[in-house]
């Protein structure tokens, strides 16, 4: 009787034990709960372009590898999250369009507000890339190369520090001037022996060149690849006015046309002498061989035409002159 005694009480202690309250650090309701968010700190990070007067920046991507966080900020630019206490954190953010950025962000109090700037990208929108062909009145068959780059940066033109046109089989690099600072247009005309001593007209179709727009903080991009589709050698030629001619009232241009197999049109350009201006009449059909002008302003002109097809490229006779009196 007293070793069944004895196990009865074991198992009313066994049962009493499971039936017993116990204080679970998951149950909010529990003595011993553990609340992350009371040992965490808040960090709202704030995206701007990389200039200090700019807008916010919306929807940029974030990946924080150390915390396993991935997010994105909100339409105003702004990405705030919660975790443990972090002596520093190491953010990458990226956005279409713009570099990616990784900054190591010291974090020292429970709410942190650090500002990130992203850099964006160059854009080059057009390039041309044309041929220019032209006799002179002392050197036949002068072939150059010109380039005109229309590049945008939504950080200003300030951002950009250099544009350079290279040319890897001939290990050529030069750099493109800035020509217009109101549309960004950058710019240059090269001989082809600036190039290479050996390139030649028939050549220069066939050579793939590219730009490499860097930013101020030395990042860049290299733009897709630009050829000249062809080299222009023909002779145009003014058959009037005569050179030297004295002219009055209007100027009749005539010459004879040229039917090369693809689309072409020309151009007359004058330079007056007396004031150094250029005058422009481009645009003339391929089927028309003459032109006239009117009100031109006395003095002594330059005269030069023009055979320019639908790439740009350029064939250019050599100069003629007359003088002119209205």
């Amino acid at each position: 009787m007293r070793k069944l005694w004895y196990v009865n009480i074991f198992f009313l202690f066994l049962f009493l034990s499971c039936n017993a309250p116990r204080e679970n650090p998951f149950d909010p309701e529990a003595g011993n709960f553990y609340n992350p968010v009371s040992d965490s700190v808040t960090t709202d990070l704030h995206f701007l372009h990389i200039l200090p007067s700019s807008a916010a920046l919306p929807y940029v991507n974030v990946l924080i590898p150390q915390i396993h966080f991935y997010g994105s900020a909100d339409a105003s630019g702004i990405l705030s999250f919660a975790h443990l206490p972090q002596d520093s954190l190491n953010v990458i953010s990226f956005k279409e369009g713009f570099f990616t950025d990784t900054t190591q962000l010291a974090l020292s109090n429970i709410h942190n507000s650090p500002i990130i700037r992203l850099n964006s990208k160059p854009v080059v929108p057009s390039v041309l890339f044309r041929s220019f062909y032209e006799n002179d009145e002392f050197i036949n068959d002068i072939t150059s190369l010109e380039v005109q780059a229309i590049i945008n940066d939504a950080d200003g033109l300030d951002d950009i520090s250099s544009v350079h046109m290279l040319q890897s089989d001939f290990n050529f690099d030069t750099t493109l001037t800035l020509t217009n600072s109101i549309n960004g247009q950058f710019g240059k005309k090269l001989f082809l022996t600036d190039i290479s001593k050996t390139l030649t007209p028939e050549q220069l179709p066939e050579v793939i060149f590219n730009l490499k727009i860097s930013n101020s903080d030395q990042r860049f991009i290299t733009s897709q690849a630009f050829h000249v589709v062809r080299v222009i050698n023909e002779s145009p030629a003014f058959t009037a006015p005569p050179k030297g001619s004295s002219q009055q009232d209007s100027v009749r241009f005539e010459w004879t046309p040229f039917h090369l197999g693809y689309a072409i049109h020309y151009n007359i350009v004058l330079h007056r002498l007396e004031s150094g201006d250029e005058y422009l009449f481009n645009n003339i059909p391929e089927n028309e061989s003459v032109y006239v002008v009117h009100n031109l302003m006395a003095g002594t002109y330059f005269s030069y035409l023009q055979i320019e097809d639908s790439f740009g490229n350029i064939c250019q006779s050599s100069v003629s002159n007359f003088k002119f009196q209205p």
